[in-house]
């Protein structure tokens, strides 16, 4: 009886093995696609630039519009549903939740930037977005509030990035790790302390 039972158990493991390592390559397959494309889309996009922009707002008070364009063509390949951004794979829900996020905090991000306070300009051959201080003066000529105006640009820019760091986590995971995906990432997200 026991080594009927014992028999079972060995012969369930052993098909569900099996059908594991038969639907593999359609997974891995799908799973390499996806990873490839978090890589294009990573390469678009530099972890520098997106550490730098906190700095370019903060310190220089103006941004390159590059950076910007960089984010427009992710935000228009998402909306327009782009096979360079049509995720499939076993990781699909995740990588769309995360470049959705980037996307949103880009959107709020401009929306901050590109209105009155902030001046287009020419620097060096390159559009910059350039802040304006005399467009916070009241009547007496004091500046009022563009602190926290640039603080809040500031906070929108480390939302971006912990955004795009947790697309270079999700990126890194081994085909081994998917199983595992839901307890790991929140996880390895904690650990580099990247909840938004």
């Amino acid at each position: 009886m026991i080594w009927e039972t014992a028999r079972e158990i060995f012969y369930t493991i052993g098909a569900i093995a099996g059908l594991f390592a038969l639907s593999r390559p359609l997974f891995e397959d799908k799973f390499n696609r996806d990873r490839e494309r978090v890589q294009r889309l990573l390469q678009s996009i530099d972890e520098q630039t997106m550490i730098d922009l906190e700095r370019y707002i903060w310190y220089h008070r103006s941004v390159p519009d590059s950076i910007f364009a960089a984010l427009s063509s992710l935000v228009y390949d998402l909306d327009d549903n782009s096979s360079s951004i049509r995720f499939s794979g076993p990781l699909s829900s995740q990588l769309r939740k995360v470049a959705n996020e980037i996307a949103s905090s880009y959107s709020r991000l401009r929306d901050l930037i590109q209105v009155n306070e902030w001046e287009p300009a020419d620097g060096n051959g390159e559009t910059m977005w350039v802040f304006n201080k005399q467009a916070f003066e009241n009547e007496e000529g004091f500046p009022k509030n563009y602190a926290g105006h640039l603080e809040e640009c500031v906070d929108r820019a480390r939302i971006l990035l912990k955004s795009y760091q947790k697309l270079q986590i999700i990126a890194e995971l081994h085909f081994l790790e998917i199983p595992f995906a839901r307890w790991l990432l929140p996880r390895r997200f904690k650990k580099h302390k990247l909840y938004v």
